[in-house]
């Protein structure tokens, strides 16, 4: 299966990526520089050139692939009303391009992200 796995240079999706490899999964992460595209193929996942923080280029590598996991947050980091705002953005337009394609995605993050989840069902 192909996997978006979003944050994964981070701790948390890092983990989730490689245990996706593991499992004989073809998975993806949003890489923003060379240095997370080489961390990101030493791990044996694919760099998507993209960020979380740009959500337009989001629907582009969530079309290429067959789910996502969005352990990806700029909350989290920066902890800020626009941080979170800035979140839900991105997740509504991951939530946007797998809408009516039967393609899941799965997040790590905590309400209101629900209201998202039960919109995309």
């Amino acid at each position: 299966m192909r996997i978006l796995v979003t944050g994964a240079t981070g701790y948390i999706g890092g983990a989730v990526a490689l245990a996706l490899v593991r499992a004989g999964h073809q998975v993806s992460g949003l890489a923003r520089s060379t240095a997370a595209a080489a961390r990101l193929e030493a791990a044996g996942v694919h760099p998507s050139p993209g960020d979380f923080k740009e959500p337009s280029g989001l629907a582009k590598v969530v079309a290429e692939v067959d789910t996502v996991v969005s352990t990806a947050s700029t909350g989290s980091v920066d902890a800020t009303p626009q941080a979170f705002a800035d979140d839900r953005v991105a997740i509504g337009a991951m939530l946007q391009a797998v809408a009516g394609t039967g393609r899941p995605l799965c997040s790590q993050a905590a309400p209101p992200w629900s209201a998202f989840w039960a919109a995309a069902s």
